[in-house]
């Protein structure tokens, strides 16, 4: 048997370290792992505060665009319900302007009545009826388009006609009656003064009883004659039952129904026909006349007939 051999070795000073080596190469990428699932939705954050306003810009104004077609006109919309009345019991400052749409009655209400749109009664017991009239005093009414009723019991039946007074009536439109029971009937009728009645287109009447009616006519006095053919009629009647006329003015003529006085003298510069009627005095005249003024006088039962020339009166007897 082999005798066993024992190496013994005595152990040396460790070295220094070495170097370190070189980093190796990196590995290629592994595959993507799969995508784990959303995390919940973390809470709002607290707004942030408002930045500082930016400095203003100072570029040019662009060009200006061409104007866009016009579009389709909408249909119109349907009439809006009327509203309720609106009562108002005292009085109230206005500082500024009312306007007013509908109609305002005021006074004695609800005697008072309105119906036309814009129109307006005041007083007692008035009726504004027509559009944009004006009804105001005591039982005054105003049928007509912007027609105006004031007083008692006035009527203005036509359109922009005026009655005002009492009892008076306008049945005519742009007609004007005014007084004590007086009627304008027509177109443009003008009636005033007590019951005095215009009938013809444009006439006027005026006094008391008086009637005009024929077209473009004036009638004045008292209870004329009515007369269609005259321009100009000058009543002195004493009532409706006694009338007379005391001068009428026609195209060619004038007529007066009695005596003609004059103090002064009267110029003719064209001859005179027919007869030209003077009154008698029953005495000698006593006044001063003018060249060629003429009276005729009974004295004592004679008949004499006065000229006045040259200063004096001369005289001859008429048998």
């Amino acid at each position: 048997m082999a005798a066993n051999t024992v190496n013994v070795y005595s152990v040396g000073v460790q070295g220094p370290t070495g170097a370190t080596g070189a980093d190796g190469t990196s590995g290629t990428s592994g595959t993507s792992g799969v995508a784990g699932t959303s995390g919940t939705s973390g809470t709002n954050g607290t707004s942030g505060s408002s930045g500082t306003s930016g400095s203003s810009g100072n570029g040019t104004s662009g060009s200006s665009g061409s104007s866009g077609t016009s579009g389709i006109n909408g249909s119109s919309g349907t009439s809006g319900t009327s509203g309720a009345a609106f009562p108002f019991t005292g009085s109230a400052g206005i500082t500024g302007s009312l306007i007013l749409n509908g109609r305002l009655n005021n006074g004695q209400s609800p005697a008072n009545t309105t119906t036309g749109d814009y129109s307006h009664a005041e007083g007692s017991f008035t009726i504004a009826l027509g559009l944009g009239s004006h009804a105001e005093g005591n039982s005054s009414e105003a049928n007509g388009a912007y027609s105006h009723a004031e007083g008692y019991t006035a009527l203005a039946g036509g359109n922009y006609s005026h009655a005002e007074g009492r009892e008076t009536k306008t049945d005519g439109a742009y007609a004007h009656s005014e007084g004590y029971a007086t009627t304008a009937s027509g177109d443009y009728y003008h009636a005033e003064g007590f019951n005095t009645q215009a009938t013809g287109q444009y006439s006027h009447t005026e006094g008391w009883g008086t009637i005009a009616n024929a077209n473009y006519q004036h009638a004045e006095g008292t209870f004329n004659i009515a007369d269609s053919n005259a321009l100009w009629v000058l009543g002195d009647g004493a009532n409706s039952g006694a009338r007379s006329n005391l001068i009428a003015a026609y195209t060619n003529a004038v007529t007066i129904t009695g005596s003609l006085q004059t103090t002064g003298s009267l110029n003719t510069f064209n001859s005179i026909s027919g007869s030209v009627l003077t009154p008698t005095q029953s005495a000698a005249p006593s006044f001063n006349g003018v060249d060629g003024q003429f009276t005729f006088a009974t004295v004592s039962g004679q008949y004499y007939i006065y000229v006045w020339m040259n200063g004096g009166w001369r005289s001859t007897e008429l048998t």
